[in-house]
């Protein structure tokens, strides 16, 4: 077996024929990797005698052997520091197989993980979008990079993509089998989504005025006065958010109705007396005031703002083997939505417009913060320099007129990513077993953090157990001409036979999916729903918030009017005249400013309750199980 070493720039191409030789001859090498991390080479060379980091030399070198296939590349890197381990004429240096494009070829690999249900804006924070680490919350998987090329892949938490099996190929003493971790036995999940629910609506309420008049039109003896204190438009009236939007009175001349007389034109006759001002004959007479009529339009604005707050909450559990008689472990999770109302808050771009620093813009679907306070020029390219991005525009689930997250469709897209988010810490502990063995390096050659390898051994729970890489190591001793491989293998304790209970049939049928939009909230089915990644839960429809107005867009006037109460019509005034009539009073004028026609509007209060808090509870029924990837509960074969 031959092992070489050549010098070589980033980009150059690895070719057996140019590269099989030896730029520094190898006195031990050891090519190790990790989950998550670069791989790395660890050689002993003979010293040099000069800055290996001298930006004059060659920094990247292909390391490769030939183990009687031909000549394969092993490991290609880049000299990570100064030398180590200087030891007489020797010393070893480090290589790390890191592309100087990494974050590139991560962003690259990020943006195809931006899919439903896995990857949610909601849960992530928005100066981290376009974290790559951000993916992997609701994965069971990890990034993978290449020792041989300029690679990265997503490499799944129990499963490579590659898959090695060793029977009696590897050296017996080295088998170590442990308990490294405590499975968790459930996942206790809160999602938490805070809005400001916020809607401006427009309602006529003419019909409910001319209601409280029993000819059906607004009419009164004091006519004037009611002109004059009639709602202007733009006025606020009441306590609570409200104004008038539009305002219109016009005095019209009802249809003649023969001796029906349904409109009279005048008020009952009264006496009046010689002293009153509107006597001219210094002597009691009879008297009737004009009746007047009116038509009328009144539309009043309104504002309703309600600070809320949903939480959702569910409980995940994982079914797995028995490692150790230990008390159940459940971890408790706060999810909280990130951006809910942010599109509220993000404006266009402008040119010739006075920026001041934090200002956050959207140009071109990109999310940007200013920098530096300054006046915009003609085109974002020029301007692009005082500006910061921060990422893409999210997206913007919630209609701000929505009295309920959760009980929309993208509501619950939301709480199936929780789902695969608590999915995946489950995961994180199922892995609870680690097997170490060590074999010939030409059995593990290829070996990577991507590769599942399943190991048959007598002395093994049933013989035999697979698992997924965690850690390599390949070793070359030039001294002893030792070499081999070194290899930790996570294992899942999943249980075999995952049972699942009887799901009971709903005893409510179904809504359409867009129940939501309809306007007002229906009662949702309860029968059971799956999740496009398998989950089974039970529809929530039915649990609906019970304070607050859920859809104020829908709203009617008979919502909005408590009460219209109407003071001194034009019957009561006739009758008020009559009881005031001479000899009794002197003055009607008086009489009728204390009878004069009032319209007192009561409107239903809009303003906020503070928060208002409402609680859902998802129920599923299944426990979530791991691979089985080892037999616990299975006798080794070692004496069979």
């Amino acid at each position: 077996m031959k092992f070489y070493f050549a010098w070589c720039e980033e980009n150059e191409q690895f070719t057996p024929a140019v590269h099989a030789r030896r730029d520094e001859p190898l006195f031990s090498l050891e090519i190790s990797g990790q989950e998550a991390k670069y791989p790395t080479a660890c050689i002993q060379i003979i010293n040099p005698k000069c800055g290996l980091l001298n930006q004059n030399r060659q920094q990247w070198a292909f390391i490769s052997g030939d183990r009687g296939l031909g000549v394969e590349l092993m490991f290609r890197g880049r000299v990570l520091s100064i030398p180590e381990q200087i030891d007489g004429e020797t010393l070893k240096i480090l290589l790390i197989a890191e592309p100087t494009n990494s974050n590139k070829l991560l962003q690259d690999l990020n943006q195809t993980l931006k899919t439903s249900p896995f990857w949610d804006p909601l849960f992530i924070q928005e100066d981290r979008q376009d974290d790559p680490l951000e993916s992997l919350e609701a994965r069971a998987a990890l990034y993978c990079w290449s020792r041989t090329a300029a690679k990265v892949t997503l490499s799944d938490y129990f499963w490579g993509q590659e898959k090695l099996t060793l029977k009696g190929n590897f050296f017996r003493e080295s088998l170590k089998i442990s308990r490294t971790a405590t499975p968790l036995s459930a996942v206790d999940v809160t999602v938490t989504a805070d809005w400001i629910q916020r809607y401006e609506g427009r309602t006529d309420i003419s019909r409910l005025l001319h209601a409280k008049f029993p000819e059906g039109l607004i009419n009164t003896l004091t006519g004037q006065n009611l002109e004059k204190g009639w709602w202007r438009r733009g006025e606020k009236i009441g306590r609570s958010g409200y104004w008038i939007a539009y305002s219109e009175l016009r005095e019209i001349q009802p249809k003649y109705t023969g001796a029906l007389n349904l409109y009279p034109s005048r008020s009952k006759p009264f006496w009046i007396s010689p002293y009153d001002p509107l006597n001219d004959t210094k002597k009691p007479q009879i008297k009737r005031l004009k009746r007047s009529w009116y038509r009328s339009k009144l539309v009043l604005g309104w504002l309703y703002r309600q600070r809320r707050r949903e939480n959702l909450h569910f409980k995940l559990g994982q079914k797995t083997q028995t490692v150790a008689y230990e008390a159940p472990r459940i971890r408790k999770l706060h999810l909280y939505l990130q951006n809910l109302m942010l599109a509220e808050k993000l404006h266009p771009w402008r040119p010739d417009w006075v920026y001041s620093r934090g200002y956050r813009v959207v140009e071109n679907a990109m999310v940007y913060q200013c920098v530096r306070a300054h006046h915009s020029k003609h085109s974002f390219s020029e301007d692009q320099a005082d500006w910061r991005l921060l990422g893409r525009k999210p997206d913007i689930p919630l209609e701000k007129r929505h009295g309920s997250f959760f009980l929309t469709d993208r509501g619950r897209q939301a709480f199936e990513h929780a789902l695969e988010i608590a999915r995946a810490h489950l995961a994180a502990t199922a892995r609870a077993m680690t097997l170490r063995v060590e074999a010939p390096l030409e059995a593990l050659w290829e070996i990577s953090c991507d590769h599942t390898i399943e190991i048959e051994d007598p002395r093994l729970p049933g013989g035999k157990a697979q698992g997924k890489v965690i850690s390599y190591c390949l070793k070359v001793e030039g001294q002893t001409g030792r070499r081999w491989a070194e290899v930790s293998l996570g294992i899942s304790v999943g249980a075999q036979n995952q049972h699942f209970q009887s799901l009971p049939e709903s005893a409510l049928s179904y809504v359409e999916d867009n129940y939501i939009k309809a306007g007002t909230y229906q009662l949702e089915s309860k029968a059971w729903r799956e999740s496009s990644s398998g989950f089974v839960y039970e529809g929530w429809g039915d649990q609906i918030p019970n304070r607050g107005h859920l859809y104020p867009d829908t709203l009617r006037a008979q919502d909005i009017v408590e009460n219209i109460v109407v003071r001194h019509g034009a019957e009561e005034q006739n009758q008020a005249l009559q009881d005031a009539q001479y000899p009794k009073r002197h003055h009607v004028k008086s009489v009728l400013k204390e009878i004069a026609t009032d319209i007192h509007i009561v409107l239903a209060d809009l303003q906020s309750f503070g928060t208002l808090t409402h609680d859902l509870h998802v129920k599923i029924p299944m426990a979530w199980s791991a691979p089985h990837q080892i037999d616990l509960t299975a006798a080794s074969l070692e004496n069979h």
